[in-house]
């Protein structure tokens, strides 16, 4: 393997990163949980993928307003006096708008899904679980993990990230 400094490790490591943002919701997460665990990946790797948890493109927010007005079932100009243009964050599942509330004044954030996202990442832990079972001795046996287990965890969690009117109540 490639000793940490090699300056290709850095160009293979933000590849890595590249490829998990093309990959899709899902695999963005996997890379941002594994920035935390130093026992799993090297630390000139961890560093490209902390840049997951902030770094993530934004999708456009035509879409975005498009989004908020469907879920509220009326116009963006009906509940809010004011919405950003552009997002103020963005991340593997969505996206946050800064707004005014009409009817209080309250500023909000207002959270809006990638377009399709629950239907990506159902269809990218299946994938997932697939590669996990497929890897699952090799794991238990190098690593002392049970990926099938590990993954299982992973995507009740993530599944649980979808929720926003869960997180809203919350």
């Amino acid at each position: 393997g490639l000793k940490e400094g090699d300056p290709r490790v850095k160009e293979l490591a933000s590849d890595l990163r590249a490829r998990l943002i093309a990959l899709g919701p899902a695999f963005i997460k996997v890379g941002q949980v594994l920035a935390n665990r130093p026992d799993i990946v090297r630390e000139d790797y961890m560093e490209e993928l902390t840049k997951l948890q902030d770094k993530v493109p934004s999708f456009p927010s035509d879409e975005a307003y498009a989004i908020i007005e469907e879920s509220l079932a009326t116009n963006i100009s009906d509940v809010f006096s004011s919405l950003s243009a552009e997002p103020v964050a963005a991340a593997s599942l969505g996206q946050v708008y800064k707004g005014t509330l009409r009817s209080t004044g309250a500023e909000v954030a207002v959270k809006v899904q990638r377009p399709g996202v629950e239907a990506t990442i159902k269809r990218d832990i299946y994938l997932l679980r697939l590669l996990s079972k497929a890897f699952n001795d090799v794991a238990v046996e190098r690593m002392g993990v049970d990926a099938v287990t590990l993954l299982d965890e992973f995507a009740e969690n993530l599944l649980e990230e979808l929720d926003y009117r869960q997180e809203a109540r919350n």
